[in-house]
């Protein structure tokens, strides 16, 4: 915590600095060196994971500039999940490894390593000595890792000491793309969910704080690199593929480039209103519906492998025409990207967009137009009864009213409760009765912002099926 920085040091938009100065993986490492050895590194420790065509290296930065740089070795696949990851390495190996040059005598300063032969450092190791042990046996963290090396090498590693250095194996065969998507989006095979909702807490690899996913596929012409994405939780969303530098479509960006610049530290309630303009709501909405209907999502993996399929077909034609191109005209191959880009994605809001309409046909009304944070009261719900939903069914138990997004602690908003009351009235006047439930206000909008329109959900089961169901309402303080 002592640790000095300069000019207020270099923080996480090393990202951009390396993005608009690096000519390869190996550049992108010296100049991220250069730049906290200059002014230093503000923040406690990140690892930034740097590649191009032809190698990628993991760079840990801890707090003041000290630093560990690794290559990942050829055929080798490592794994990260928020916390320091490089292990024991080669010192020695200088084409490989990159270190500060006082960090081990550093450590050994600190009374955090302790080489077991005076002058032999060989036993050092950089995330035991640089992390705090709780750190390191997060479950959030260490059962991701678990999970990713028990699919790769069928071994069960539960103690995060016993994972191989710096979390990298040697795959028995090589990873095609969609394995990695599947890597991704699986979930743990030991996990029971426990609460109703599919997503519950954050040690799985797609797990409640999983935002989106991308698979990077680094082409040896960089121009027609590619990757694969989910506009959200990656076992929740079907993957589609993308032109890195063709642009996106101009209804897939929540913000331009210049509003997000402003809004990463100047944000403004606005930018976060729930609006159908902004097409990310569709897939949250999709997600969250999902969460809630584990049948369902079952059956949408088998709609993923077909939808994916068919945009693999799509995209080999695209790559190859982006390939002729690319010989001839820059122009032109960015032209034709930019149009399969805005082809695909279509494509994959439409197929979101006809499962979000197909599956879920509750509807909800929400008794206020606004909601306060220091509300101590409730607020009622209304479900209607309709052909397909019999509201009188509701079980009261298995019912929640709030917001979709994790806790603090990423887990699912724990804070969610039962419905105080419920009553069955025709409302509409359509000879069905509906079901007007109560809630308490500050469980309902327990994880949401003031200022902000927010979308809330009512999950419930009727009759023992899953129904989920959503109405819009503005928070205040």
């Amino acid at each position: 915590m002592d640790e000095k920085v300069k000019d207020g040091g270099i923080g996480y938009g090393i990202r951009r600095l390396l993005a608009e100065r690096a000519t390869s993986a190996r550049d992108g490492v010296k100049i991220a060196i250069d730049l906290v050895t200059k002014y230093g590194y503000r923040h406690q420790g990140r690892t930034y994971t740097i590649a191009d065509s032809k190698e990628a290296w993991q760079l840990a930065l801890l707090k003041g500039g000290r630093y560990l740089a690794r290559r990942v070795g050829d055929n080798e696949m490592t794994v990260m999940s928020n916390a320091f990851s490089l292990g024991q390495v080669d010192l020695k190996d200088k084409e490989n490894v990159i270190a500060s040059p006082d960090l081990v005598q550093h450590a050994i300063e600190k009374g955090t390593y302790k080489p077991a032969k005076a002058g032999d450092y060989s036993d050092f190791n950089f995330r035991e000595a640089y992390q705090l042990r709780a750190r390191i046996d997060r479950p959030a963290n260490t059962e991701r890792v678990r999970a990713v090396l028990y699919r790769l090498t069928g071994k069960d590693m539960v103690q995060p000491y016993n994972y191989p250095e710096s979390m990298s194996i040697k795959p028995e065969r090589k990873m095609s793309v969609a394995d990695v998507r599947g890597l991704l989006r699986q979930n743990n095979p030991w996990y029971t969910n426990k609460s109703g909702w599919k997503h519950e807490m954050f040690n799985e690899t797609s797990n409640s704080g999983t935002f989106d996913s991308a698979v990077y596929v680094l082409t040896k012409n960089p121009l027609i690199s590619y990757s694969w994405r989910t506009s959200g939780r990656p076992d929740s969303q079907f993957s589609y593929p993308q032109f890195m530098l063709g642009k996106p479509a101009d209804i897939q960006s929540y913000l331009t480039p210049e509003q997000a610049t402003k809004a990463q530290f100047r944000s403004v309630p606005n930018d976060f209103d729930y609006s159908p303009d902004r097409t990310v709501f569709t897939f949250i909405n999709h997600q969250n519906f999902l969460d809630w209907d584990n049948l369902a999502f079952r059956k949408f993996a088998d709609k993923q492998k077909v939808f994916e399929a068919q945009a693999e077909q799509d995209f080999a034609i695209a790559y190859e025409r982006a390939l002729q191109l690319s010989t001839v005209s820059k122009e032109k191959t960015v032209d034709h990207m930019h149009q399969f880009n805005v082809e695909s994605f279509d494509k994959v809001l439409g197929a979101t967009a006809s499962e979000v309409a197909q599956n879920y046909k509750a509807t909800i009304a929400i008794g206020a137009s606004k909601l306060s944070t220091n509300d101590k009261g409730n607020v009622t719900v209304t479900l209607f009864s309709s052909k397909d939903i019999n509201a009188e069914g509701i079980d009261p138990k298995q019912t929640f009213f709030g917001d979709g997004y994790p806790d603090g602690s990423l887990n699912r908003n724990l804070q969610l409760s039962n419905p105080t009351s419920v009553e069955f009235k025709d409302v509409n006047g359509d000879g069905k009765k509906d079901a007007i439930l109560s809630f308490p206000v500050k469980a309902a909008v327990a994880q949401t912002f003031p200022g902000v329109m927010t979308q809330l959900y009512l999950w419930t089961k009727i009759e023992g099926e899953p129904v989920i169901a959503m109405d819009t309402v503005k928070i205040e303080k």
